[in-house]
């Protein structure tokens, strides 16, 4: 998906974005659903649940962290913000300063990586994105 796709309003977006409000922040529940998604739908899930993370990893998010934050915090907070939902993503993308300064690791309310695990599980194969 070309980078000025990700942020249009489309099925795939839109799809992405329901699926996110219904695990409510729950990595539990997103396993859930997961694990009814067709093995192209988890890779779709995941190629943009990424796609969106990676949008907050650069400037002028990466100012807004404590200092102290490492690559690893950045991705964490990052992630975070995209399993929040669509409202608070956007919050912050109009609002950097809105970045969290720190997620700790293990945040059950950070839903990255988990679209690997249950692939994995169901399909007996590493998720492999590009």
């Amino acid at each position: 998906m070309a980078d000025n796709d990700r942020h249009d309003e489309g099925p795939d977006v839109d799809w992405f974005w329901d699926v996110i409000e219904e695990s409510s922040a729950s990595r539990d529940r997103l396993r859930e659903i997961l694990e009814r998604l067709p093995k192209d739908a988890i890779y779709k899930f995941q190629d943009l649940f990424l796609d969106f993370a990676a949008e907050l990893q650069d400037e002028p998010y990466r100012s807004h962290l404590g200092p102290d934050e490492s690559e690893d915090g950045l991705e964490d907070a990052a992630q975070w913000v995209v399993s929040q939902g669509r409202v608070r993503y956007e919050a912050v993308l109009t609002e950097p300063s809105w970045m969290p300064s720190h997620i700790d690791g293990g945040d059950p309310a950070n839903l990255g990586g988990l679209a690997y695990e249950v692939y994995y599980e169901r399909f007996g194969e590493p998720l492999d994105l590009i």
